[in-house]
């Protein structure tokens, strides 16, 4: 499923859905036998099978941070909400660590927002373990989120060491791609004095 990171007028991170899953657990497409489990989704009439993708177009702005790509087995442990909160985070971890350099153009007001985010990310303890973002995420969709980083990686060792053969019982593959967008040319292609083809993601 895909989900995109979108920064609100008020500075919280919300996440917006971009693709819809194909499973059992969509109630949309379970067929509930009578007297037994739920049947293949979409056997309702024929054909079974159509060509025609399902696909969503959205025109990205200076709001939209990152796309966040991942298979279903992460979704089975962290909600949405929690893996856009965790990228926010971590991104706002990995900046605390680099130099200030401000933008081309910033005003002090812009300066003054941009340090107090970065102390924030200090005070929050938020500077990241992790240097890749998906890295990140995948540590905390099976150490957990919550009982302190020991008891977090007391929990990932446990998930780690089933043997291959057994771990298919208590967890599904994960696969995550984390694409931060680059927030100065999303900036140019809305301002009016550019004459820029319109910035747009296909979702499939």
């Amino acid at each position: 499923m895909h989900f995109l990171g979108v920064v609100t007028p008020s500075g919280s991170v919300t996440a917006r859905q971009l693709s819809r899953a194909h499973c059992v657990d969509n109630t949309d497409e379970v067929v509930l036998e009578p007297l037994g489990s739920p049947a293949p989704p979409n056997l309702h009439t024929p054909p079974y099978l159509t060509v025609s993708p399902e696909v969503l177009y959205h025109k990205l702005t200076p709001n939209d941070k990152f796309l966040v790509l991942a298979s279903d087995g992460l979704w089975e442990w962290l909600d949405p909400d929690t893996v856009v909160r965790l990228v926010y985070d971590h991104t706002i971890g990995t900046m605390t660590l680099l130099p200030y350099q401000p933008k081309s153009g910033s005003s002090l007001k812009q300066v003054l927002l941009d340090l107090q985010e970065r102390k924030q990310g200090e005070k929050s303890h938020k500077k990241p373990i992790d240097e890749n973002c998906a890295t990140h995420i995948i540590r905390h969709a099976l150490g957990g989120v919550s009982g302190g980083e020991s008891k977090q990686y007391e929990r990932l060792i446990d998930i780690l060491q089933v043997p291959p053969g057994r771990a298919r019982n208590y967890r599904d593959d994960i696969s995550v791609i984390v694409i931060h967008f680059n927030e100065k040319y999303l900036e140019e292609a809305e301002s009016p004095a550019v004459s820029a083809e319109p910035v747009e993601m296909q979702a499939k």
